[in-house]
């Protein structure tokens, strides 16, 4: 019993694990592994890095502190001279340049820190170069408009095909809104002249530049650059690497307010050397040392004796019987004479000096001096018409004459001439006269009347006085 209920519940076991089977049907799951996310790496630790430096371009100081247009006019004086020109107002224009002379064409170009510096030995560079606008004008040619703004240079660039050019900015030229510098081509393509490339950093002179050719003009492009920066304007120009590339030179930039103030240090001594020279040609009055004072002998006061009281009439004879009173001429003109004094209070002589009036000079007597040399020069005439031809030694020169002598000579000489020709003139009318006078007496049968002792006689013949 024991056995079979073993059985049966193995059995049972048996059929219950079957059926279980048949449920769940004999299937085999096999575990895949799981796809894994990526996971990127870990971002390196961070480095820092220091920011570039901001180069900072401060405006160079002014050794000429130059507020208004009028700061220009004394300092560029002994270099030219100050127009009015319609449309600009006052401008400047050099004296003693060359035809061939127009503004950035002598010196050179120097690289700083606010681009290319045009660095000049004339006189005016400074002003001229630096601050103001230039422009040709027909009736007075180049022209400096002044301004009061500084600059390294104000002029447009142009560049290519080898060549490098620049111009003076006009006066229209104008900075725009974004601080750039606008100008019209066609306003200044005339006065663009050219280097080559490689010869940019080299001195540049009137006759070595090419001047307004328009086959280089077309082969180049614009390249003005100009812009203000902390109130101090930069004008770029050529890249220094290029200019480097094409002249085989090392462009070192130099500090601008070094060129500036060693520019304008020269201007300023010359023009206090200028002022110095002009106050010591000023001639100063000589001071005249006074002659020395030669008092006169004190004389005794002179006491007149009480006269008697007289009547109108013998007043009036004493006046005409009393000496007049005779002033005594200096010896000098500059000589004093001593007046002496005594006050009631004090006995002691004091002395006190007054100026002698002047000498009066007897006046000249001209107009007998003119008549003395009319005679003279009459006289003279006179002599050299009867005095024979003969070629004699050359006589001694007599000492030159004063011009406002001969001037007299010369113009008695004229005056004689006048009236020998007035006198000729009459004599010949007389003479004909007379002559019409007998023809009209023979005419009428009568006999001709005797010549005056009065009539005037012809002076063709000269008889000496």
């Amino acid at each position: 019993m024991n056995l079979s209920k073993q059985s049966l519940n193995g059995i049972g076991l048996i059929l219950c694990g079957a059926a279980t089977l048949a449920l769940t049907g004999c299937t085999t799951y096999v575990q895949s592994p799981q796809a894994s996310a990526y996971v990127p790496p870990p971002a390196p630790a961070p480095v820092y890095q220091a920011p570039a430096p901001v180069v900072v371009v401060e405006a160079p100081p002014a050794v000429i502190v130059i507020r208004s247009e009028r700061d220009f006019y004394e300092p560029l004086n002994p270099y030219g001279e100050w127009v009015a020109v319609p449309g600009y107002g006052r401008c400047w224009r050099p004296a003693r340049r060359s035809a061939e002379w127009r503004p950035y064409s002598e010196g050179h170009w120097e690289r700083t820190d606010a681009g290319w510096y045009w660095e000049s030995d004339e006189p005016w560079a400074w002003a001229t170069y630096h601050y103001g606008r230039w422009d040709l004008v027909p009736r007075f040619g180049w022209v400096w408009v002044p301004q009061t703004e500084w600059a390294p240079a104000w002029v447009a660039w142009r560049q290519g095909a080898g060549y490098v050019g620049w111009a003076p900015l006009p006066p229209s030229a104008r900075f725009s809104s974004g601080g750039v510098v606008e100008v019209r081509d066609e306003a200044i393509a005339p006065h663009f002249v050219f280097v080559e490339e490689r010869r940019m950093l080299e001195p540049v002179r009137p006759t070595t530049v090419i001047v307004n050719n328009t086959t280089v003009i077309n082969q180049t492009v614009n390249i003005t650059k100009i812009k203000v920066v902390n109130k101090t304007v930069i004008n770029e120009g050529p890249r220094p690497e290029n200019v480097e590339r094409a002249s085989g030179r090392r462009v070192q930039p130099v500090a601008v307010r070094e060129l500036r103030q060693k520019d304008e240090n020269e201007a300023d001594n010359r023009h206090r050397h200028a002022r110095t020279d002009s106050d010591q040609k000023v001639e100063r009055p000589t001071s005249v040392a006074p002659e020395p004072q030669r008092p006169a002998p004190a004389s005794a006061p002179i006491t007149q004796p009480s006269a008697p009281r007289r009547g109108n009439n013998d007043e009036r004879e004493a006046r005409r019987e009393r000496p007049m009173p005779v002033t005594p001429t200096p010896r000098f003109q500059n000589e004093t004479r001593p007046v002496v004094t005594a006050p009631p209070s004090s006995p002691a002589m004091q002395t006190e000096t007054r100026p002698a009036p002047a000498v009066r000079q007897p006046e000249r007597d001209l107009k007998a001096e003119k008549e003395m040399e009319k005679e003279a020069a009459r006289n003279r005439k006179a002599a050299e018409r009867q005095a024979p031809k003969v070629t004699a030694a050359p006589a001694p020169v007599a000492p030159a004459q004063s011009e406002p002598n001969k001037q007299a000579v010369r113009q008695m000489e004229r005056q004689a001439e006048k009236e020998t020709k007035a006198q000729e003139k009459a004599a010949a009318k007389a003479a004909k006269e007379q002559a019409d006078q007998e023809k009209n007496q023979k005419k009428k049968g009568q006999r001709p009347a005797p010549a005056s002792a009065n009539a005037p006689v012809s002076t063709n013949s000269v008889v000496a006085p």
